[in-house]
């Protein structure tokens, strides 16, 4: 059974621009690396508050090691306020 991931996080006021390069650059490899498509969504009355939607993952080992490599190897806690960190919640179907 394929698995989703939603990972959310709340990026710094001052790094907004650099934030959005680094994400699309990291769903890129992501995609490279799994096949697996992400996107990120930013909340409409929030918008530092982010997220990215991983959908339909059909090998979570090989998923979450290729994200967590394109996470480390662009210093993504740097982007984050401070005292926020990535959050990640995996879901799977309910049927």
């Amino acid at each position: 059974m394929a698995s989703s991931y939603y990972i959310y996080y709340r990026v710094r006021q001052d790094c907004v621009d650099r934030t959005r390069e680094v994400v699309r650059a990291m769903i890129g490899r992501i995609d490279t690396l799994t096949g697996v498509k992400g996107r990120c969504l930013r909340r409409a009355e929030e918008p530092l508050l982010w997220m990215e939607i991983y959908e339909d993952v059909p090998d979570e080992t090989a998923f979450e090691q290729a994200l967590a490599g394109a996470v480390q190897s662009c210093e993504f806690a740097r982007l984050l306020q401070t005292g926020a960190a990535r959050k990640a919640e995996r879901f799977v179907s309910c049927a």
